[in-house]
């Protein structure tokens, strides 16, 4: 008799637990909680609807439980939503159940659209990144400024093509676009990325005076030729002019000081370039005229983890691909005055036969260059909103 009291006691206190993990009822007790605000309780109770929604596949429970999980990690702090978007994100590629792949993109994208990456991008500046986004002004238009706008851009993007479900098997990006390629591959967290931007752009708008350097076009001229009018014009004047950026067949970008860039322009012209014509640039870019500013950098690239690539990327100094971080920090720091050697880098690609192409960023210029490297390669660009639409 004894042992029927006892298994309708355990029954009925079965059922009182059932009832109470209702979904009703746990709603109700995550409510209770928030108004006490707690939200790390609040939390556990998300957690209990999130296991009950999991096991029964209702996918609406879950997916508003996920959504007010994540917010209230978010309100916790922004190291703590980190992990918990990395596990999302794990989560939604290891999944082969359509409906919880679309939940979890559902609040990686929600996560995605308030904060990038997990935090909240202004907090890692020290001045407003989202109005000079956003709002007319002139700072756009300074180096220590637009790296980390463009660096932003670029990388929240990446994320939108990442969510449509788009990995890539190696990357590369032109000159500050680096910084993007190396949070692509994974070998720099990305808020790490955008502190590094914004000291970069600092010392490299400080390292020359306004109006010393500039930077000019070269079209249609073989670059060995280029480089020697360069390297005799810095030999006979004592200040630098040399190849900055070797952009294609046929375009190549020189930098140094004002004069000299000046004075090798109609000696290119003479030696047969179509075309040679000033850019409209803030500084001498990629020229030795910014190696203070690369020792600058260097002291910051100290303090930064570099992790080995999940994904090979190609340094800008060498167009080598890296598969390890022991030389990141280096190649960053010589970066800043070495020539950008983007033909050989898109070059190297074609060779280990990269067929497909995705240009993230501003304009189209990289598409360009493509068709000048190999018509034949598809390039898709991606900078809009109606071009992620596009996107498979």
């Amino acid at each position: 008799m004894k042992r029927y009291i006892l298994t309708l006691i355990i029954a009925v206190f079965a059922l009182m637990q059932a009832a109470a993990q209702t979904y009703d009822n746990l709603w109700k007790q995550a409510d209770i909680i928030a108004r006490k605000d707690k939200p790390r309780s609040e939390i556990g109770v998300m957690k209990k609807i999130i296991s009950k929604a999991s096991a029964a596949k209702d996918y609406g429970q879950l997916l508003a439980a996920e959504m007010r999980q994540m917010t209230l990690w978010k309100e916790i702090s922004a190291d703590s939503l980190t992990p918990n978007v990395k596990r999302m994100e794990a989560e939604a590629l290891k999944t082969n159940d359509p409906m919880l792949k679309a939940v979890r993109y559902a609040v990686l994208g929600k996560v995605y659209h308030d904060n990038p990456y997990g935090i909240e991008v202004d907090e890692l500046m020290d001045f407003d990144l989202k109005a000079i986004m956003f709002e007319e002004n002139e700072l756009i238009n300074k180096t220590e400024y637009t790296q980390a706008d463009m660096l932003a851009a670029e990388c929240c993007i990446l994320k939108a093509v990442e969510l449509k479900g788009i990995k890539a098997d190696i990357t590369a990006g032109l000159s500050l676009g680096e910084y993007a390629a190396l949070v692509a591959s994974g070998a720099l967290d990305f808020a790490d990325a955008m502190k590094l931007v914004r000291k970069r752009g600092i010392y490299m708008e400080n390292e020359v005076p306004a109006g010393k350097g500039t930077m000019a076009a070269v079209i249609a001229l073989d670059a060995a030729v280029i480089d020697d009018i360069c390297a005799k014009i810095t030999e006979e004047s004592g200040k630098v002019v040399s190849a900055a950026n070797y952009n294609c067949p046929g375009q190549i970008v020189i930098s140094g000081y004002r004069e000299s860039v000046e004075a090798a322009m109609p000696l290119l012209k003479e030696a047969g370039a179509k075309l040679v014509t000033l850019l409209n640039v803030s500084g001498p870019f990629h020229s030795p005229m910014l190696k203070g500013a690369g020792d600058k950098l260097a002291l910051e690239l100290k303090n930064v983890r570099f992790n080995n690539p999940q994904i090979p990327y190609i340094n800008n100094v060498a167009a080598e691909v890296v598969t390890d971080n022991t030389s990141i920090s280096d190649t960053l720091k010589r970066q800043v005055y070495s020539p950008v050697r983007w033909q050989q880098t898109m070059e190297k690609m074609l060779e280990d036969g990269v067929e497909n192409f995705y240009e993230i960023g501003p304009g189209k210029t990289l598409a360009g260059f493509m068709k000048r490297i190999d018509r034949s390669k598809k390039v898709i660009t991606i900078n809009t909103v109606e071009d992620l639409e596009t996107l498979a």
